[in-house]
């Protein structure tokens, strides 16, 4: 999950814009959120995951938490947004 900043503009094939748009920490913040309520049943001790995913989830929760306090403006969290991983089910 991925917040997408990237804007083209087509004609036909031929792209005739290709900028990056402007994100608010609202748009961060809630993203961030829904991944950490998303994640909260793999933190359960009793579910189902190796020692090695529970890691991984608990960095990427981290990851998640610090957004805020690791980048200065909302597009350079937007841009550093971590990927969950792969074996997490949407």
């Amino acid at each position: 999950m991925v917040i997408g900043r990237r804007v083209r503009v087509y004609d036909g094939d031929e792209i005739v814009s290709d900028d990056e748009r402007e994100v608010r920490w609202g748009e961060v913040r809630s993203l961030r959120d829904t991944q950490l309520k998303k994640t909260d049943l793999y933190l359960i001790t009793d579910y189902p995951i190796t020692d090695e995913q529970r890691d991984e989830m608990q960095e990427y929760r981290t990851t998640l938490r610090d957004l805020p306090s690791n980048h200065e403006t909302a597009n350079e969290a937007a841009d550093a947004f971590p990927e969950q991983p792969e074996w997490m089910v949407d």
